[in-house]
């Protein structure tokens, strides 16, 4: 059986916590190995795994903490490593397993978006990065014209084997669609810099208040659990909307209660302004309301636009369409039993096309006769890689640094309680010195003294005669 090691920067969402998109896409893969035969093994990030109770020991014992990244592929002794965060590449040196990388996500672009990120770091990690690769999966075919120029100058061959389409998957078990009686809209996620819903959503919340009917419910999170550095990037859809009796925002939620609550939604809203990053998106979140059977309001730019269009399992729209929202609304306010056959529709949809059992077969070919791919020599990707051996290092001797400061803080710290002691021994030491003294002067004292010689000297006086 072959063995793959899975290593993420998320947590699955098996796990009682707040995940998000990657977590899916990372348990997607694992299962979809799973049911191939393989067995598959998850090292997630150890610094998220703290205070998760139940954790399961399998965990805890393959958690990476980055700059052990090599130690654990020893210890796993896998046949293939699966870089779910092609990121994570960077800190493995030993080049000796195939490796297979996850590009469903377009990290570049994400970073080109966010404020604050080191954009010319995470170019130059990628290039260094993809050289580590023998075998890459993409999120749909139109992926492969953005990174085909990433992998060239990183000195991947231009073949057509050496990559495979894994579109954004769910599992097929469907969960039953249960009945929906109130008339309310769906959207949820967070709310990234790269994207723009607003619009849509003000389309949305205004047509209901015009109609005084349905409501509009918004599950955003403000803090990435994974992603520390976007979080004040993040926007908050309240802000941006204001407040409304029909708008209700609410937090994320850990995976299986979101399913349980989103599944009660009448249709859902994934509406944004176009740019480069959206046109070459897998969104998550529109796979997953199709697999609970929730018809979908789509831009019409994504990929998966097509599918639903296909199967009339919601609506597509051009986001630069004027009023094509706002009508959708009105329709459905005025015919909501539309939305039962669509919402049939949207789990057709996935049974038959986007479930993580299906699209699996080039990746499973490449982990059952696994092998290393022979780059090209490139200038440009060796000068990376020096670069980044040099970042890798200065991780490292970041961390050194941040575990030889703790020794002394808590050097520090133990010295400190030690003279402490000591000065409240010595002030207690000062007491009794000074009760002593008062013992010693008082008449009490003196009375106690002169009678006990009084007593000795009888004592001796008939001896002495």
């Amino acid at each position: 059986m072959p063995r793959v090691l899975i290593i993420t920067t998320e947590l699955l969402p098996t796990l009682p916590c707040l995940t998000v998109g990657g977590s899916q896409r990372t348990h997607a893969l694992g299962e979809s190995l799973k049911l191939k035969g393989h067995e598959v093994i998850y090292s997630l990030p150890l610094e998220h795994l703290r205070g998760i109770k139940p954790l399961p020991e399998r965990l805890l014992e393959t958690a990476h903490s980055l700059l052990d990244i090599d130690e654990i592929i020893e210890r796993v002794s896998p046949d293939v490593v699966l870089f779910a965060a092609p990121y994570l590449a960077r800190f493995m040196q030993e080049q000796r397993v195939p490796v297979v990388m996850d590009m469903a996500a377009n990290v570049e672009l994400e970073t080109a978006f966010a404020p604050g990120e080191n954009f010319i770091d995470v170019m130059s990690g990628r290039l260094d990065q993809y050289r580590k690769g023998d075998f890459f999966i993409l999120g749909s075919p139109r992926q492969l014209y953005w990174y085909s120029a990433f992998l060239l100058l990183s000195g991947i061959p231009v073949n057509d084997d050496y990559f495979s389409v894994v579109p954004i998957s769910c599992s097929p078990e469907q969960p039953d669609i249960p009945e929906r009686n109130e008339l309310r809209f769906l959207c949820a996620g967070m709310f990234y810099p790269w994207q723009d819903p607003f619009e849509a959503l003000k389309d949305v919340l205004s047509t209901l208040e015009e109609h005084s009917r349905g409501e509009l419910h918004i599950f955003a999170g403000r803090e990435h659990p994974a992603w520390k550095s976007i979080s004040s990037s993040l926007f908050d859809p309240e802000a941006v909307l204001g407040e409304s009796d029909r708008l209700f925002i609410k937090g994320i939620l850990p995976f299986d209660e979101a399913m349980d609550t989103w599944k009660h939604y009448s249709c859902a809203i994934d509406v944004m302004k176009p740019n480069i990053e959206r046109m070459l998106a897998n969104p998550m979140r529109t796979t997953t309301y199709l697999w609970l059977g929730i018809p979908v309001i789509v831009s019409d730019f994504y990929w998966v636009s097509e599918l639903v269009r296909e199967y009339d399992a919601g609506w597509v729209v051009s986001p630069n369409d004027t009023g094509a929202v706002r009508e959708i609304v009105k329709m459905i306010l005025g015919r909501p039993e539309i939305l039962e056959e669509r919402a049939r529709n949207a789990q057709k949809l996935v049974a038959d096309r986007l479930t993580w059992d299906k699209s699996i077969d080039g990746l499973d070919a490449f982990c059952k006769s696994p092998k290393k791919l022979q780059k090209r020599p490139s200038i440009l990707s060796t000068l990376t890689g020096e670069l980044n051996r040099l970042y890798s290092e200065n991780i490292a001797l970041g961390r050194n640094v941040g575990h030889v400061e703790g020794k002394l803080q808590f050097s520090r710290e133990e010295i400190e309680r030690r003279i402490q002691e000591l000065v409240e021994q010595k002030a207690d030491n000062a007491d009794i010195r000074n009760r002593i003294d008062a013992i010693l002067n008082s008449r009490t004292w003196r009375l106690v003294q002169f009678i006990k010689h009084k007593l000795l000297r009888m004592r001796r006086t008939p001896s002495e005669s």
